[in-house]
């Protein structure tokens, strides 16, 4: 029993530390693959400042989807978004008739607080999300076909986003490996030079290519006849080689003569053997 003095003073739990999550110089937490943050463009934990611009991503049909972003990471990893963005900043500046009209704005609110400077897209939703979530940091989450890869490249290209292209660039390398064709006909479908001929080059390496991929519909049919003119031209200069080293090997050859007692005729070996071979 308690006296009537005293009263029990309720037990204190200590409170567990939690350890603050693991960031990135950007602010964003470090992605893990399979976390189901790595396809959020920004995380509520990240503490990001409020989104300045609407990416509008506008379709071939009309439609449109937007997604919020922020102009210092869009500037920070394109100077063509830059100076499209200065150029919209710009616009939305108030003439002096508008400060005359309202010499004392009021404060704006929570809701007002939307950005209104939008920025569109002529690529599809898909493309702008991948990419700025590659802008935040999100080099876990990239595709991994030919098809989206080629889009993105493309895209990164044409913003000037070098960074972008050489994350996205060793996976691309991983999978054109894997099938040069495909490679070849979605990097000449997006006018991506440099890529196609590295994919016919490793096209060589395969047997044939006389197969149907549905990438081949846009294809270009000169594109594909100048992918099996090079397959030829190198087919016929590797025969030319084969056929002047097989001209260049006598019809006998004399071995080392530490090794002559091993073979008969004084350590003569006939060579016709290893020409029929090549």
């Amino acid at each position: 029993s308690t006296s009537l003095g005293r009263s029990k003073r309720p037990r204190q739990h200590k409170s567990k530390k939690v350890a603050p999550p693991e960031t990135t110089i950007l602010g964003l937490p470090k992605l893990r693959p399979g976390s189901p943050t790595s396809c959020a463009l920004f995380p509520p934990q990240a503490g990001f400042p409020a989104a300045d611009v609407l990416c509008r991503a506008i379709s071939p049909m009309g439609s449109h989807h937007v997604l919020p972003a922020h102009q210092a990471v869009l500037c920070a990893h394109s100077p063509v978004l830059r100076d499209r963005l200065s150029v919209l900043r710009g616009a939305l500046k108030p003439t002096p008739e508008d400060v005359v009209k309202t010499p004392h704005p009021e404060p704006a609110t929570s809701e007002d607080r939307q950005p209104n400077v939008v920025l569109d897209f002529d690529d599809g939703i898909d493309v702008v999300s991948a990419l700025l979530r590659v802008c935040y940091g999100g080099h876990v989450g990239l595709p991994s076909g030919l098809g989206m890869l080629g889009r993105l490249l493309s895209a990164a290209r044409k913003y000037d986003m070098s960074q972008i292209g050489h994350a996205i660039l060793p996976v691309w390398d991983t999978a054109a490996k894997k099938d040069p064709l495909e490679a070849y006909c979605v990097a000449t479908n997006h006018r991506l030079t440099d890529l196609a001929r590295a994919a016919a080059k490793i096209s060589v390496r395969q047997p044939t290519v006389d197969v149907y991929l549905t990438v081949m519909e846009q294809t270009p049919a000169l594109a594909y006849h100048r992918l099996l003119a090079y397959r030829d031209t190198c087919f016929v200069a590797m025969q030319e080689r084969v056929m002047d080293a097989e001209t260049k090997i006598p019809e006998t050859t004399q071995i080392c003569i530490a090794c002559a007692n091993k073979y008969p005729q004084g350590g003569i070996v006939n060579t016709s053997s290893m020409k029929s071979a090549l």
